[in-house]
């Protein structure tokens, strides 16, 4: 297979870059490039080196090599059949019947071990395999190690299935609301949770730990595309599923959200009719599963239809989010440590959730009394110097944003500040986005500060009218400098951005030295937890 540079190998200092689409976007700095690449989960290779300045195209490489060598490994099965008449042929046909056996065994949590070992001789069968090195190869191949994973856990979930396994999606609250329903349920009994990290892998990880101590499983189901529940729900069986809402957070990957609905909705579809669907009665999209499944419906939400209803929900800075949550004629008031209205919700969702497995209301409200968000999740902090940072740096996609900044205009502080990173999951131009950003969040805040490489756009705006308030900035270095420079006691910082730009360092710097300031990182956990941000140790 040809080589190319990838990524750091390329070092001349401007490449022309091809975009992943396949559309020309011109000369560029290869920093510039690389930037681009890593901010879309891609990599940059050079397609055309003999050219100046050579030609780059963003792709994702891995993948590309991956199919480029099954090509050429189809063509030298191909010349060897040729070379050796039928022989090839037999050999063929027995791997691919030892491979669909392992499967019906992997596919059956019944008579396991049986069946695993017969799909095991007949490998050995049909496999040239005469010493023991020649096993490892069989049972280190990826596509097996995976397969006796899902089998390991298809055992436990039998073996243990006296535990109530509850299952949340939805795009977005989930993380939030598996973490409050995770304090509602470890209170008073043995729980195991699966949070944040919402993909097959993480879900295996999770049920590989479950033993008979255990009365509940929750687990945060995610989606990356169309047929990712399919992958999941067969494994986990959950009893009670719990859908959040249903938004443009994937954009990319369904384009509507009627498309999003309907892969979002495989997990009530996956309830048994013993089960129970806890539904947001507020969401169209969400509500309308309910026809989707025999399993009992529980609604939750801010109308008087639904069945557990929030009302007198309060959340003024510097006071703490509290509702009250009213349940078969019984209400109670529920006094949080979070901030922001906008979490009522998975709040809701959370106790539904824990009434749904038979916990109380009382044992709700004491559980989640003076409760904080999860890490990075609209949580709060403050530095030495009395300033309150809000972080919100997980994800970013568009149609959240103004919500969030909604929720400033009901802080009552000596001076409002808001930091705006990169969004994500936006169709159409992103200029007359950040502009739009830009107006609305200078009607709420005192100082508006845009950070990255997109913040070019804003540059319009930047007029005497708005000096001094409104801030366009390429590096987080540099917003870290003005906000330690400028300080007013008392004052409250909301920071919202996506993942891979970690704007939660904008907080980190102001109290301690840091040691990283990449412009973009794939370190899903906050930078306290990063060895190279000098923070960890």
């Amino acid at each position: 297979m040809k080589k190319f540079r990838v990524n750091q190998q390329i070092r001349v200092p401007e490449v022309f870059l091809i975009d992943e689409n396949g559309q020309s976007i011109g000369v560029m700095p290869t920093a510039k490039a690389l930037s681009l690449a890593l901010e879309a989960g891609l990599d940059v290779v050079e397609v055309n080196p003999k050219v100046q300045p050579p030609v780059v195209k963003i792709i994702d490489y891995g993948q590309c090599r991956y199919k480029k060598e099954k090509e050429a490994q189809k063509q030298k099965v191909t010349r060897a059949a040729l070379s050796t008449g039928g022989r090839k042929k037999q050999i063929s046909s027995g791997r691919s019947e030892s491979k669909t056996a392992v499967q019906k065994a992997l596919s059956c949590p019944f008579r396991c071990r049986l069946k695993l070992s017969r799909a095991l001789m007949i490998a050995a069968a049909f496999s040239p395999v005469t010493s023991l090195a020649g096993w490892r190869r069989i049972l280190s191949r990826r596509w097996l190690k995976k397969q006796w994973r899902i089998l390991q856990c298809r055992i436990r979930r039998r073996l243990f299935c006296s535990a109530t396994v509850i299952a949340v999606t939805g795009s977005c609250g989930k993380t939030s609301t598996t973490h409050f329903l995770g304090k509602i349920l470890s209170a008073e009994h043995s729980c195991r949770i699966g949070i944040s990290d919402n993909g097959q892998e993480a879900m295996l990880e999770n049920l590989r730990r479950l033993n008979r101590s255990h009365r509940f499983v929750l687990q945060e189901t995610g989606v990356n595309g169309p047929g990712s529940l399919n992958e999941i729900v067969p494994i986990l069986r959950p009893h009670i599923g719990i859908v959040t809402s249903i938004g443009q957070d994937h954009y990319r990957n369904f384009r509507t959200l009627e498309a999003t609905a309907a892969e979002k909705g495989i997990l009530i579809e996956s309830l048994p009719d013993s089960g129970v669907a806890v539904l947001n009665a507020d969401d169209p999209y969400v509500i309308a599963m309910a026809s989707r499944t025999k399993a009992r419906i529980l609604t939750y939400g801010l109308s008087d239809r639904a069945d557990v209803r929030a009302t007198d929900i309060r959340s003024t800075w510097p006071e703490r989010l509290s509702l009250t949550v009213t349940y078969q004629g019984t209400s109670i008031r529920i006094e949080t440590g979070l901030f922001g209205t906008l979490l009522s919700n998975s709040v809701l969702a959370a106790v539904s959730g824990a009434l749904a497995a038979g916990i109380g209301l009382k044992q709700c409200a004491a559980a989640l009394k003076s409760v904080e968000t999860f890490s990075r999740r609209m949580a709060i902090h403050s530095t030495s110097r009395r300033v309150w940072y809000i972080l919100d740096t997980v994800k970013a996609p568009y149609w959240s944003i103004g919500k969030v900044l909604a929720l400033m205009a009901d802080v009552d502080a000596p001076r409002k500040t808001v930091v705006i990173g990169s969004f994500s999951d936006a169709p159409g131009s992103d200029s007359d986005k950040y502009r739009c950003l830009a107006r609305d969040a200078l009607n709420i805040a005192d100082r508006v500060l845009f950070v990255g490489r997109k913040a070019i756009h804003i540059n319009k705006m930047l007029t005497a009218e708005t000096h001094g308030r409104l801030f366009a900035m390429e590096s987080l270095q540099e917003a870290a400098k003005l906000l330690a420079d400028d300080v007013v006691a008392d004052e409250v910082v909301l920071i919202k951005s996506g993942n891979l730009e970690h704007a939660e360092r904008l907080y980190f710097s102001q109290d301690n030295i840091l040691r990283c300031w990449k412009p973009s990182c794939r370190f899903r956990s906050s930078c306290e937890y990063c060895t190279e941000s000098g923070l960890s140790g």
